[in-house]
Formats: C-alpha cells, sequence, structure tokens
C-alpha cells in the first residue's frame, strides 16, 4: 500500500504548501503592482500602489491630472474585484490547508485557483489599464492635445507629457512563490498517484 507520508508526497511538500499559504496571506498586506511618473512640474514624482484591495499613494494628485485628460478616477477602477479579494485569499489558503491533509486526485484540481492568481492578477489589471487610458472623456479640458493611452505594465514607457516606470510589488512576488509551490504540487501529486496506481 502506498504511503502518503513517504517520498516527495510527506511532510516536506506538506510544509511547502502551508508556507505558500503564509506567503499569499502575506501578499495581502503588500503592494502588488506600483507605478511612478515624473515630469519637470513634478521632479521627485507620483507614486501609486495598487494593492489587492486598495490603492495608496499620491492618488488625489494622479486622479486630478487625470481628471484633465479626461480618465476616470483611480478608485473607480477593478470595485468588484477588490471587494471580494481578501475573501478569495482566505478561500485560497483554506484551499491550500486542506491539499495538505487531502492528497487524493481531485487535490490538482483544488490547486488550480491558486495556480493561476497571478496570471489573473495581470489579466485583470492590463483589462483596467486599457480601459481607462482608451476610453477618455472627449469633454475634458485636455482631451484634444492627449490622445488615448495605455500606461506600462512594467518597465518604462510615457503617459502624456509624464515619464512612467511600473513594476510588480512584493505582493504580487509573494504570490507567485505560492503560486509555483501549488503547482509543483499538483505535478507531484498527479505523477505520484499514477506510479503508485
Amino acid at each position: 500500500m502506498h504511503s502518503a507520508n513517504k517520498g516527495p508526497q510527506g511532510p516536506a511538500l506538506q510544509a511547502a504548501l502551508v508556507l505558500g499559504g503564509l506567503a499569499l496571506l502575506g501578499s495581502v498586506f503588500l503592494p502588488y503592482w506600483q507605478l511612478k511618473i515624473t515630469a519637470p512640474q513634478y521632479p521627485k514624482g507620483l507614486r501609486v500602489q495598487v494593492y489587492l484591495n486598495h490603492v495608496e499613494g499620491d492618488v488625489r494628485e494622479i486622479d486630478t491630472l487625470n481628471h484633465y485628460i479626461g480618465m476616470r478616477p483611480l478608485g473607480d477602477a477593478a470595485k468588484l474585484e477588490r471587494s471580494v479579494s481578501l475573501a478569495g485569499v482566505i478561500a485560497m489558503m483554506f484551499v491550500l490547508l486542506s491539499v495538505v491533509f487531502y492528497q487524493g486526485r481531485l487535490s490538482v484540481l483544488l490547486l488550480l485557483p491558486v495556480v493561476v492568481f497571478p496570471a489573473v492578477f495581470v489579466g485583470d489589471l492590463t483589462y483596467w489599464m486599457r480601459d481607462f487610458g482608451l476610453n477618455l472623456n472627449p469633454h475634458a479640458a485636455l482631451s484634444s492635445s492627449v490622445k488615448p493611452l495605455i500606461p506600462p505594465l512594467f518597465g518604462q514607457g510615457k503617459i502624456a507629457q509624464f515619464n512612467a516606470v511600473a513594476w510588480f510589488g512584493a505582493g504580487f512576488y509573494l504570490s507567485s512563490f505560492t503560486s509555483a509551490v501549488s503547482a509543483a504540487a499538483g505535478i507531484i501529486r498527479l505523477f505520484g498517484s499514477r506510479k503508485s496506481s
């Protein structure tokens, strides 16, 4: 009979899943994505940090600038996603803990939401940046002088007359660690169950 506590499906894998769950929980308190914009009138730059459930930084100043070019306030983006993010993270943590104790083939399917979570965040962020940047209010004060734009997802870019630099934050990398651990656990479980059958 195959023992679930021997080999790669034993305590080491269980500990990795628990560590992944803690990393995912910790990611809630750290920014997932950050943006800094600079211009001659803002030599120190303006920053915005995007967390799973809120946005921090120079939000008021950036919203004021966005108003003149016809872009909606940052708080209007991803309202549904932000409202369910904490519940989603808690649910994924319970999934990871359940997979620690439940080692059947179904556990591989249970891990899928955790595995794809960072990619879903990137896709959702990209959607909202495109939606905000390409749907400017044509009646805004500076609408005639600013073309539709898409802020950079990563690296350098331009936002109107501003230079922009974007990068992923520590929260995103913690969730990516959890995703990698979960993917590895799923592969080990899948191939381990095949060998034992």
